[in-house]
């Protein structure tokens, strides 16, 4: 086992000075990533159980993602004319 000396012992955990943010204050509650919009969109997407809505999140291109917007809204569109 190691002995821990000075020059590798870990520096002590300091408080957060005043202006400075936590890295807890930069993550979601739900600490899976940063809480832009563009973040929160693809947790939506990629945990939604509407049908379709994570493939587009996880399409491997532009137009592929434009592809599944189109086919999501166009059976939408279709689910509300019915109702």
């Amino acid at each position: 086992m190691k002995s821990r000396t000075p020059s590798n012992r870990e520096a002590p955990i300091m408080e957060a000075e005043a202006g400075e943010l936590n890295p807890e204050d930069k993550m979601g509650a739900d600490n899976k990533g940063p809480t832009s919009t563009m973040g929160a969109i693809q947790r939506f997407l990629n945990n939604t159980t509407a049908h379709g809505l994570p493939r587009i999140s996880k399409a491997r291109n532009q137009m592929g993602r434009g592809f599944w917007v189109f086919v999501w809204l166009a059976f939408f569109s279709v689910f509300c004319y019915q109702n």
